[in-house]
């Protein structure tokens, strides 16, 4: 048989790492064809995709804590890597919403139906936003535009389709809360 001849075998083998670096040796009857480390991709993975996930993810965490400036920090951190994510547009918008900062919320609204669209539940949420911010802003025909977009998409991911409807047939009303009252 020779030694440097293609094997048949594939195997697979688990080496424990200590530290920043270890040092190991693979043995073989012959000549491997290729060497893969890591071929589920799960440990020495690291791209642009992981880091923004990340980031949306600090975000994420960042808004559950009440902590919103560091929120927007992360998710703008999170749109430095990938500008077209819509989901992080989208929470990015969900922040300055409720911080009544509603230019903010509409432009990042509308960045997020010019993203990537994933997920596709954002499109039908957006359009509902969009026409609750026209409501707020005594834009009446605007808003309805916007709750009739989200009908259109026929998408009812938490019941966006009665929300939409709520609000075409009802203007939608929020108050401007003040803290301390």
């Amino acid at each position: 048989m020779d030694p440097f001849g293609e094997g048949t075998e594939e195997t697979i083998e688990r080496i424990d790492l200590i530290g920043r670096s270890t040092s190991f040796d693979i043995s073989s009857f012959t000549y491997p064809d290729k060497i893969v480390l890591d071929p589920n991709n799960k440990l020495l993975r690291d791209s642009s995709e992981l880091r923004a996930s990340v980031q949306l993810a600090l975000g994420n965490d960042r808004k559950d804590q009440g902590d919103y400036v560091g929120a927007v920090r992360a998710y703008e951190d999170a749109l430095k890597i990938n500008s077209q994510r819509s989901l992080t547009h989208f929470r990015l918008a969900e922040i300055f919403y409720e911080q009544f900062n509603l230019q903010s919320a509409a432009d990042s609204f509308r960045n997020a139906l010019n993203g990537d669209m994933d997920p596709q539940w954002i499109e039908v949420w957006c359009y509902i936003y969009l026409g609750k911010i026209y409501d707020i802003l005594g834009q009446r025909q605007r808003a309805m535009a916007e709750y009739q977009k989200a009908i259109n998409t026929k998408d009812d991911t938490n019941g966006a389709q009665a929300e939409a409807g709520k609000w075409i047939s009802t203007p939608f009303v929020r108050k401007r809360t003040i803290l301390g009252e």
